[in-house]
């Protein structure tokens, strides 16, 4: 099993920790760079285990948006369908859709 953790602040870091301590079976543990402080201190403290520092939101247009709509989150996609995860990545007046676990809902960035 591989994890990926969207920000590393108090509870990423404690569940991953939990995760080292129950001995679960994990192959990789993939961290977003977003508090380089609170990756370094888990790479050091389990430095037997890989801890993936790479950006994780490279992976974003690859994930399974299924699974991701059911969990009752919403994806924000640009006009080339590529997953918006920051309000710079877009620019005021573009389109954009939004899918939501009933559909999708066409917008335009105010």
């Amino acid at each position: 099993m591989k994890l990926g953790f969207v920000g590393v602040g108090k509870i990423a870091t404690s569940v991953i920790e939990g995760i080292f301590k129950a001995k679960i079976n994990v192959k990789e543990i993939i961290l977003s760079p977003k508090n380089n402080t609170n990756c370094k201190l888990l790479k050091n403290k389990f430095k037997y285990f890989r801890l993936n520092l790479n950006n994780i939101f490279s992976r974003l247009n690859n994930l399974d948006t299924n699974k991701i709509l059911k969990r009752g989150f919403s994806i924000i996609r640009d006009i080339n369908n590529n997953v918006i995860y920051k309000k710079n990545h877009t620019h005021k007046n573009s389109d954009i859709t939004i899918e939501l676990s009933d559909g999708k809902v066409k917008a335009k960035v105010s």
